[in-house]
């Protein structure tokens, strides 16, 4: 092969190598850019999502580089975050008020939801149980002492409950048998407005005033504690818990009635 032939092949095999190399970066440099448009734009989707400004997303992500995202749950909300990292009582409140709205509205569309639920699953299956209880195995259950010292808590509903008014009958006569306090949380229910529904209702239920008055039994309008110790939206009542110190512990309903 003459020189000058050998001369033209170099030259194209470098061209070729070369052209390669370029062609392989300005993919890599399209594919990276084409990543941090859409994480960007990802970014860009929950702050709106959120309703935050630039300042009030940047000052979240900024917040969970630092301890509040090395010991929280990654699915903490910014709301929650900006809320309590609050440099005054004025944001604090601020954040607090959005948070809540938002809790509200969700535990509202949770409520609907479950009613439309009920209302497909009764008019597809009529009455049919979703699990017939009486095919399942059960273990026996240990018994659950009461003892002086330990509070038990209902919550009922003083409407739409059969069994509640009975429940808390047997509920209040082994209770106070234990020497321990029973905490009655009236569900639905608003102070001064049902005030006098909840005083018959006791009665009705064999609960003595004196009982009250000496706070060996309390009379409550639920205002939150069933979130508290369940964590969800409860709509079957009663519900009985037996607290202490150490422990929040449900007790079957089957046992007071």
């Amino acid at each position: 092969m003459s020189i000058q032939k050998i001369i033209v092949w170099l030259g194209l095999a470098v061209w070729f190598v070369s052209n390669t190399q370029a062609t392989e970066i300005t993919h890599s440099q399209q594919h990276n850019s084409g990543q941090q448009a859409t994480t960007v734009d990802a970014s860009k989707q929950r702050r709106l999502q959120w309703d935050m400004s630039e300042n009030e997303w940047q000052r979240y992500q900024t917040l969970m580089q630092g301890i509040r995202g090395s010991i929280s749950p990654s699915t903490i909300s910014p709301l929650e975050v900006l809320g309590t990292h609050a440099r005054n009582d004025k944001e604090r409140r601020h954040y607090a008020k959005r948070w809540a709205k938002l809790m509200h509205d969700d535990v509202e569309s949770i409520l609907k939801f479950q009613a439309a639920y009920q209302a497909a699953w009764t008019e597809l299956y009529g009455v049919q149980p979703l699990v017939d209880i009486s095919q399942l195995k059960r273990k026996p259950r240990p018994s659950l002492s009461i003892h002086n010292g330990d509070r038990i808590t209902v919550f009922i509903k003083p409407k739409d409950c059969t069994t509640c008014q009975l429940v808390v009958h047997n509920t209040a006569e082994q209770t106070l048998k234990a020497g321990a306090t029973l905490d009655i949380y009236f569900v639905t229910t608003q102070p001064g407005k049902d005030d006098q529904l909840i005083t018959l209702w006791a009665q009705a239920a064999g609960i003595k005033p004196a009982d009250v008055k000496a706070q060996r039994i309390t009379l409550n309008h639920e205002s939150g504690e069933l979130m508290q110790i369940t964590g969800q939206v409860v709509t079957r009542f009663p519900l009985i818990y037996k607290i202490n110190q150490n422990s929040i512990e449900p007790i079957p309903v089957s046992r007071f009635q």
